[in-house]
C-alpha cells in the first residue's frame, strides 16, 4: 500500500524513466481505493489471478487498517482466483 499525493499518471510518468526493464513486479500499476469493499471488488474481477502470498499481503494490510469485521465482511461475498502460475502478459502470451 502506498499513500501519495501524486496522481497515477504522474507516478507512471516517473516510473517510465527509472524502472528497471526486467522488473516484472512493477510492469502494471493498479490504483485502487484502499478500503475493504474496493479491494475485494478489484480482487474478484474474473480475469485477475493472485498468488496466495499476494492475496495474503492485501488482506493483512486491510486487516491492519480496518480490522477484522469490515475486511471479512467485504470478502465474504466474493470469489478470488488464486494461482501459482505467472500471468499470461508476464510470460509473453497474448491476452484477450
Amino acid at each position: 500500500r502506498v499513500a501519495t499525493r501524486y496522481t497515477v499518471r504522474e507516478i507512471e510518468s516517473h516510473r517510465s524513466v527509472g524502472a528497471a526493464k526486467d522488473s516484472w513486479e512493477t510492469k502494471r500499476l493498479h490504483a485502487v481505493d484502499f478500503n475493504p469493499a474496493s479491494v475485494a471488488r478489484f480482487c474478484a474481477e474474473p480475469d485477475r489471478r493472485f498468488s496466495a502470498f499476494a492475496l495474503i499481503t492485501l488482506v493483512h494490510a486491510l486487516l491492519h487498517e480496518f480490522g477484522v469485521p469490515e475486511t471479512v465482511g467485504a470478502f465474504e461475498a466474493v470469489s478470488v482466483n488464486v494461482t501459482q502460475h505467472l500471468p499470461r502478459w508476464l510470460v509473453g502470451e497474448p491476452t484477450a
